[in-house]
């Protein structure tokens, strides 16, 4: 089994993805729609940062809320960059202690929006800026 497991993420990510993973913290209510609140921001200007006044996160913490966000974010760049499949997302997440629902709800929502993520990643170039003119 070939695992892909260079994703970047570090300690504060993985904690906000701890919180994602947490019943207590994010309902099952509220989880679906988060996945597919992370994965539209990354593709649509308009949907970034659009959760704070969604109706579907009343009662959810605010700080919570926004560190889940970003995990959440964070999560699907990287395992778009790094091109993961249902199994390298599955071990992934396993770590991060998601039930075995989410994991799998996760992966509907996001595998099905990753080829549209990895064009975006692709148009961004690497290259860096070029200086022109310097007085």
């Amino acid at each position: 089994r070939k695992v892909k497991a260079a994703m970047e993420l570090g300690g504060s990510v993985l904690e906000n993805l701890s919180l994602a993973g947490d019943t207590a913290h994010i309902p099952d209510k509220c989880f679906d729609q988060m996945v597919k609140r992370a994965c539209r921001g990354v593709l649509s200007d308009v949907d970034k940062n659009a959760i704070a006044d969604d109706p579907a996160f009343k009662g959810v913490d605010k700080s919570v809320l926004k560190a889940v966000y970003s995990g959440m974010v964070a999560l699907v760049l990287e395992s778009a960059k790094h091109d993961v499949d249902q199994d390298g997302i599955s071990h992934f997440l396993e770590e991060c202690k998601f039930t075995p629902d989410r994991i799998d709800n996760f992966s509907k929502i996001f595998l099905a929006q990753k080829s549209s993520m990895q064009v975006l990643l692709g148009s961004l170039g690497s290259c860096r800026p070029h200086i022109v003119d310097v007085d």
